[in-house]
């Protein structure tokens, strides 16, 4: 048997019962540095200017940086691997940008700053023509991540930001889980990232049929 319960927002996997361990890819619950940063404080280049959202494995900042330029800026738990690096070669319209990422003081990863909600928040029903652009979009994004051997990881709807006016825009966000075998959203894992195996590209298909099927858990 395995329990189940809530942290955060995301749903986590707890211990199985008489002491045996489960691998831990959805648990997170060390407390870490990244937790007590407030406005004002500066992480790498950047000034956090105010908190966007927060989840188990990380915050996300509107931040600064000397010049004036603004970035959604997530301070995470670990360092941030080569395959999240390896995304600011990635040029795309539906993939948000990585502008930056370091270790000081905390690990962090700055990404521009896109407009829009998350598709969790769009009114439904979405129009057909709204719905198919949209798992067309996302498609070509994925498509585009895993040509260049990248995974995102945690694919679910309240990672794509949405846009419908003037016209419709969507950008695939938070790469905190890109290539490794921690985090991702339970509900729409893939069977075998349960035994704590890296993300993948089939992983990262599986989570979009299960939002983008007739019935969406979204």
């Amino acid at each position: 048997e395995i329990r189940l319960s809530l942290v955060g927002s995301e749903m986590c996997i707890r211990d199985r019962p008489h002491g045996e361990k489960f691998p831990p890819p959805f648990v997170q619950t060390r407390h870490c540095l990244c937790m007590d940063l407030a406005p004002t404080s500066t992480v790498g280049g950047w000034t956090l200017i105010e908190r966007l959202g927060a989840g188990a494995f990380g915050t996300t900042w509107r931040a600064v940086d000397c010049r004036g330029r603004q970035a959604a800026v997530k301070t995470l738990a670990e360092p941030p691997g080569a395959e999240l690096r390896a995304l600011a070669s990635i040029v795309h319209p539906s993939v948000i940008g990585v502008i930056d990422s370091g270790t000081s003081p905390v690990p962090y990863i700055a990404m521009d700053l896109a407009h829009g909600q998350p598709l969790t928040a769009i009114p439904k029903p979405l129009t057909i023509p709204h719905t198919v652009q949209i798992v067309a979009s996302l498609s070509d994004a994925l498509s585009a991540l895993h040509d260049a051997g990248l995974a995102h990881g945690d694919v679910k709807s309240a990672n794509v930001l949405v846009r419908l006016s003037p016209s419709i825009e969507i950008r695939l966000v938070d790469f905190g889980m890109a290539g490794t075998s921690k985090g991702g959203t339970l509900a729409y894992a893939a069977p075998e990232r349960l035994g704590g195996t890296k993300s993948s590209p089939e992983s990262d298909v599986y989570a979009c049929l299960l939002y983008t099927s007739p019935s969406p858990r979204d």
